[in-house]
């Protein structure tokens, strides 16, 4: 959402007389949330540890989750980028952001099994990402049953990526060249 902070404030047109890659600014915002959502995702697993989780996960069980949670981390800040470079302030940023994370959340298997749900919220729950990752990063760290999860986790994530990377340099170079 800081992408479009520096969208507006100008800071691009600074960029433009440095001898910098085009692409600079949009790929650091993208490091700098990877960054922050590791360490937000160590407190979070901290502060589960000091209440009493104690997840049964094997080494390579562990790498499977710190793969996924940054896979589906990066198709996150890149559809993050595009509202970056679509909306004009912080505020609208951020309320849009809201408005497509909290129903994926939400209505996803993170709080509630989705076979409690009525039908046609289950059938949107268990057809879009943020189950498919909960339910596979769940099945690793507590052993139970990963069925097709992981790799819908992992398809949903590339997919996003792969549609989010080109639009967003579109949406950024159509930016630059104003």
């Amino acid at each position: 959402m800081n992408l479009a902070v520096d969208m507006k404030e100008g800071i691009v047109d600074r960029f433009r007389s440095l001898p910098m890659s085009d692409h600079a600014l949009v790929i650091g915002h993208i490091a700098a949330d990877l960054v922050r959502n590791i360490l937000s995702g160590i407190i979070i697993l901290l502060a589960g540890y000091a209440v009493g989780f104690r997840p049964n996960a094997s080494l390579v069980e562990w790498l499977y989750v710190i793969g996924l949670a940054l896979l589906f981390t990066l198709a996150i800040s890149w559809l993050s980028a595009i509202l970056g470079l679509m909306v004009k302030s912080l505020e609208a940023a951020q309320w849009v952001g809201f408005v497509l994370i909290f129903p994926l959340t939400f209505v996803s298997s993170a709080f509630v099994p989705t076979h409690t749900m009525p039908k046609a919220i289950r059938v949107f729950a268990e057809n879009q990402p943020v189950t498919h990752v909960i339910n596979a990063i769940r099945a690793w760290l507590v052993g139970t049953p990963l069925g097709d999860s992981a790799w819908l986790a992992v398809a949903w994530s590339v997919a996003l990526i792969a549609i989010s990377v080109p639009i967003t340099a579109w949406l950024y170079r159509r930016h630059v060249a104003r």
